[in-house]
C-alpha cells in the first residue's frame, strides 16, 4: 500500500504539500482513520520527538490514542463484513 508521510512522519492517504509517498504493507486492509492515526518512519531514517528522544526506522507507532484507532478499525471491519455478506447474498439469489 502506498501512503504519504509528512515532515513529522505522520501518515496520510493523499498527497499534499510537504508529503512524500512511501510503500508499506503494514496498513493493508486498514481504514483511513486507522492509517492516519499512525506515524511511519521508513528504514534508515531518523526522527526526534519533542522531548529529544530519537528513533530510527523502520518504525510504525500510533500518534493518536490507540483505543480510538482500534475502535475505528473494528467498526470498519464489521461494516466490510456486513457489506460482503450482503453482496454474497445478492449473488446467491441470482
Amino acid at each position: 500500500m502506498n501512503i504519504y508521510i509528512d515532515q513529522e512522519y505522520r501518515c496520510h492517504l493523499s498527497g499534499g504539500e510537504d508529503r512524500r509517498e512511501v510503500e508499506t504493507g503494514f496498513f493493508d486492509g486498514k481504514c483511513e482513520a486507522y492509517v492516519e492515526g499512525y506515524r511511519f518512519l521508513p528504514e534508515g531514517e531518523c526522527w526526534e520527538r519533542a522531548d529529544g528522544r530519537g528513533f530510527r526506522g523502520e518504525m510504525v507507532a500510533p500518534w493518536k490514542p490507540w483505543r480510538e484507532l482500534n475502535a475505528a478499525q473494528t467498526q470498519y471491519e464489521a461494516m466490510t463484513a456486513e457489506l460482503g455478506g450482503a453482496y454474497q447474498e445478492g449473488v446467491n439469489s441470482l
